[in-house]
This record gives C-alpha cells, sequence and structure tokens, in this order.
C-alpha cells in the first residue's frame, strides 16, 4: 500500500523543514502507483500545519494547562 509509505515518510520526516515537505509532495504528486494522492496529500500539509502550530503554541497550552 503506498498511502501507508507515504504516511510513515511524512511522521519519520522534521516538518518543520519546509525543503523536505516541499520534496515529499512533489514526490507523492509524482507517484502514478499512487492511488489517493488527495487523501496523502491532505495528510501530509495538515501534519506540517500542526506541527508549526504546536511549535509557535505550545508554551501558551502548557501555562494553561498548568493555570486550570
Amino acid at each position: 500500500m503506498r498511502e501507508k509509505f507515504y504516511i510513515d515518510k511524512a511522521l519519520s520526516l522534521d516538518m518543520s523543514n519546509s525543503d523536505l515537505v516541499n520534496n515529499l509532495l512533489i514526490e507523492i504528486s509524482t507517484d502514478q502507483d499512487l492511488m489517493n494522492k488527495q487523501a496523502v496529500i491532505c495528510f501530509v500539509t495538515v501534519l506540517e500545519a500542526s506541527t508549526h502550530y504546536w511549535n509557535s503554541h505550545i508554551e501558551e497550552w502548557q501555562q494553561m494547562l498548568e493555570n486550570r
């Protein structure tokens, strides 16, 4: 299953490195054997966006949890 290959690859990448993410997205989009490109691209882009969000806001969330 090619989808799992790309999901595993995305999970092992440093999502803060946009060059690595872009290269992966290009690889996915040009893979002729991948049936669910849109779903895999969606997963990778959401993973990248959520990683950026958490890296930027983790301290705020930690403070909110500590102050409950």
